[in-house]
């Protein structure tokens, strides 16, 4: 059984990030019977302890930091009660732990890990067979008129894409063969920018209408979302189920605007790479996708990169390059001119967390230097609990630590704490002014009033 919070108990935040029903001393009450009772975490990380109630029994100790868990999930992460930040297509190991009490010694045991939609698991070190677990119709609340025209198709498969984000959609299994032992499980996985539904049919709301779609989910179309992952074992001797959860991850990326900071004006057409600086190594974002090492960046052919160019949306992982969309329901919206300012914009997600990253300029526009230093960016995602208890999530793409206030508002979809931009200082050339005065007469008359000085001189001798 699990526990049943008292009336006036005091919600707090566990470190798997679930909501725990204890004070703010971790005590909780229960009425229980007596005998066997088991006490389970309420993160769903299994039996915590087995315990044996007697009358008068008033209290019990549980250290739920101990090891002691049937059944444990643990990955890379430092802070529990943070989601790990990493990168779209960034290989991921996890490790599932499960304990001998649920394994039998005579028979074969069935674990089944099941992932977010975006969580690909690429290899397990027990065999695991793949099935895909989704109903064979979908109704994903979404309404929508009979399809017209193939714009209106792929619209429409994105807004559902966004809905069936947390959903599961495979089922991986695996078999534990009879063992007397603990068994630990290696897991590499990683998490996906975009994966396909094919063919599925999706229910037009309350209607009995279906359409066929292929649907892509897209990690980024929910920049705040965490991905996560549970793992279920039935236990062959004793009957007992128990279900634990995965750290959660997820991605995050950054904002820039170019801007001329000597008169504070947007500008445009400047080219960079993307760069990170791994154990005193430099890697570039290469045209296939992959980090390259360089020995000398001042070198590179930029034609061998990933290009970051104004006015555009950069996913790394994912080779599709979208436009910054326009906000069409700004009151002052203009076409012509918010695609304009939209060029001096570029938006980069799938980044991992860290302080390693630069930009590293390849062009610059006409009558601007091209800057040779690389430009180093952080890049975050932290999750904090507020004192009601909800969750405020402040990342790199929200908070912009360098920014021009002046400039903000002509960004049209700028938002305060929502998405904002880092500027990106683009520099003037120096301007060289040619004075015929000072730069041929004035040294002419300088060279003849040294050849009269000099012949006076000799002249005197003589």
């Amino acid at each position: 059984m699990s526990f049943n919070p008292p009336s006036n108990f005091v919600r707090m935040r566990t470190p798997s990030g679930s909501n725990e029903t204890t004070d703010a001393k971790g005590r909780t009450v229960a009425k229980v019977s007596t005998g066997l009772t088991a006490i389970v975490d309420g993160s769903s990380q299994g039996i915590v302890k087995l315990i044996t109630v007697t009358p008068g029994m008033k209290e019990i100790t549980i250290d739920t930091d101990s090891l002691g868990l049937s059944l444990s999930f643990s990955s890379g992460n430092s802070k529990k009660n943070q989601p790990r930040t990493v990168e779209l297509n960034q290989e991921i190991h996890y490790k599932l732990k499960v304990s001998k009490k649920m394994l039998s010694p005579t028979a074969l045991t069935k674990i089944i890990l099941r992932p977010d939609a975006n969580i690909v698991i690429d290899e397990t070190s027990v065999p695991n067979t793949v099935s895909l677990v989704i109903p064979p119709i979908i109704n994903p609340g979404v309404t929508f008129d009979p399809l017209s025209s193939p714009d209106q198709l792929s619209k429409v498969a994105e807004t559902i894409g966004a809905t069936l984000i947390s959903w599961q959609i495979n089922m991986y299994e695996l078999v534990i063969p009879p063992t007397d032992s603990d068994v630990s499980i290696d897991i590499k996985a990683h998490l996906s920018p975009v994966v396909y539904l094919n063919d599925i049919s999706i229910q037009q709301g309350t209607s009995i209408t279906t359409t066929k779609m292929t649907i892509p989910i897209e990690a980024f179309s929910s920049p705040d979302n965490n991905f996560g992952m549970t793992a279920n074992v039935v236990s062959p001797a004793t009957a007992t189920q128990i279900t634990t959860s995965a750290p959660k991850i997820n991605t995050t990326g950054i904002n820039f605007v170019q801007v001329d900071t000597n008169k504070n004006k947007l500008v445009r057409d400047s080219v960079y790479v993307l760069g990170k600086e791994v154990a005193g190594k430099k890697y570039l974002y290469d045209n296939q996708g992959k980090w390259s090492e360089v020995q000398s960046i001042s070198t590179i052919d930029p034609a061998g990169y990933t290009l970051l160019r104004g006015g555009n949306q950069y996913v790394f992982g994912d080779n599709n390059v979208s436009p910054i969309e326009l906000n069409s329901t700004r009151f002052n919206y203009n076409y012509e001119r918010d695609t304009k300012i939209n060029e001096s914009l570029i938006k980069l997600f799938g980044l991992g967390k860290g302080k390693d990253y630069f930009l590293y300029q390849v062009a610059s526009p006409a009558k601007y230097s091209m800057n040779k230093t690389p430009i180093g960016f952080s890049v975050f995602s932290d999750i904090s609990t507020s004192p009601n208890g909800s969750q405020l999530i402040k990342t790199s793409m929200k908070m912009a630590a360098n920014q021009s206030f002046k400039l903000n508002g002509l960004i049209p979809d700028y938002s305060a704490g929502t998405n904002e931009y880092n500027v990106l200082s683009v520099t003037p050339q120096k301007e060289i002014h040619f004075s015929a005065v000072k730069s041929i007469i004035f040294p002419l008359l300088v060279l003849v009033l040294g050849i009269v000085i000099l012949g006076i001189i000799l002249v005197r001798v003589v």
